[in-house]
């Protein structure tokens, strides 16, 4: 029995409130989308691969008119302490070697850069909406070996789909992307023979700049030239 004066204590069930499993899943349990991570801090120092992708709506960025319009605006990305110094243009995707002076000028240099393909490629495609499918990769390069490995894979990108789609021809393994800045590349072996100039090319300005920094201009040479029979790992 109660005293006088005794109340009850009633146990009151909470409703609602965070529950296993419930709400949206992190992207990153998503096929084909990047986790929204804390991006790794960019060094002045260290060259960046950045690759962005397409939605599947999105027209072929190899076809010759997008890719025409890519390479205008490839001309005019390196301002403001940020330098495009090597891409590769396949049909979903762009691969970047990037660099920049700091964190702002890279971030911005970044999304000035996808911005502006992404209006261009619209306004071609009479399309609205996004291009990019998420937020763009991007890769610190931070070793002589990682330079490298990144220059072969964006310079012969092409040759990895073309191993990939399981028919690969020896001419695409064997020739150079002119989806890419192969056509300004100069640090070949010299046990590989010199690639022929491309003469369209040969007058027009520079859709890429030369490297600042130590490791995208002279470091990753320690660990070798370029061969021109090389294959992307990955």
């Amino acid at each position: 029995m109660r005293g006088e004066g005794e109340q009850l204590a009633f146990a009151f069930r909470g409703r609602g409130g965070a529950r296993r499993g419930a709400g949206r899943k992190p992207r990153a349990d998503r096929a084909g989308f990047l986790p929204h991570l804390t991006r790794p801090r960019h060094r002045r120092y260290e060259p960046v691969h950045v690759t962005a992708r397409t939605v599947r709506s999105a027209p072929n960025l190899r076809s010759q008119s997008v890719f025409a319009a890519l390479c205008a605006i490839f001309a005019r990305a390196s301002e403001k302490g940020f330098r495009l110094i090597h891409f590769s243009v396949q049909g979903n995707h762009v691969h970047l070697i990037v660099e920049a002076d700091d964190g702002l000028a890279f971030a911005r240099g970044v999304q000035r850069l996808l911005s502006r393909m992404a209006m261009a490629v619209n306004a071609l495609a009479r399309r609205s909406g996004k291009l990019w499918r998420d937020r763009h990769d991007r890769q610190p390069l931070a070793t002589p070996s990682q330079v490298r490995n990144a220059l072969v894979y964006v310079l012969f990108n092409h040759r990895k789909h073309e191993l990939a789609s399981g028919n690969p021809s020896e001419a695409a393994l064997a020739g150079l992307d002119m989806c890419s800045s192969t056509s300004w590349f100069h640090d070949w072996s010299p046990a590989s023979a010199r690639p022929p100039a491309d003469p369209s090319r040969a007058s027009a300005r520079p859709l890429v700049v030369p490297p600042h920094t130590w490791l995208a201009r002279k470091g990753w040479k320690r660990r070798g030239l370029l061969r021109l029979d090389e294959l992307p790992r990955w």
